[in-house]
């Protein structure tokens, strides 16, 4: 009786083992998928983390190439800006330099108006009384005209210098 009670606790103990084995097998079987899903996760999100740090690479790129063309934009800015201040400067010289210029001319003018009036002058002085009244008026008349168009000249030099 004692052989048919350990061939049945071995037939059980056999069971068991088979039963063990077969949860075993499926936890495994389990196990491994759930490593397998687990590593296919670990590789979409290192993809993920791949393709992220190449849009940031790409964005650091944009980012460094906008920098570059800001400061070259900058450094035209200033380069004109200067240009200006210089040609500002020679359109100042130069407007200083006519105006000294219509300064002399006017002055000469006015000396050869002077001269003219001394001329005129002199000539009435030297001629009988009725030429010398007439010689005056003419003389009168020419040196009106003079002083209206030298104030012409000049008022339209001041008005192109000033524009």
């Amino acid at each position: 009786h004692r052989q048919e009670v350990d061939k049945a606790l071995e037939g059980v103990a056999s069971a068991q083992a088979m039963v063990y084995r077969a949860e075993l097998s499926q936890e495994t079987r389990r196990l491994e998928r759930q490593t397998e899903d687990a590593e296919a996760e670990k590789k979409a999100m290192f993809e993920e983390v791949q393709s992220a740090r190449e849009v940031v690479d790409d964005l650091r790129r944009d980012v460094q190439e906008h920098e570059t063309r800001t400061l070259l934009a900058e450094a035209r800015g200033a380069e004109a800006r200067a240009e200006c201040a210089e040609v500002r400067g020679e359109c100042q010289a130069w407007r200083e330099s006519e105006m000294a210029t219509l300064w002399r001319l006017e002055r000469n003018e006015a000396e050869s108006r002077q001269a003219n009036l001394e001329l005129w002058s002199s000539r009435v002085a030297n001629n009988p009384k009725g030429e010398a009244q007439e010689l005056a008026a003419r003389g009168r008349d020419v040196w009106l005209q003079e002083v209206l168009e030298v104030e012409r000249a000049r008022q339209a030099d001041l008005r192109a210098a000033a524009a």
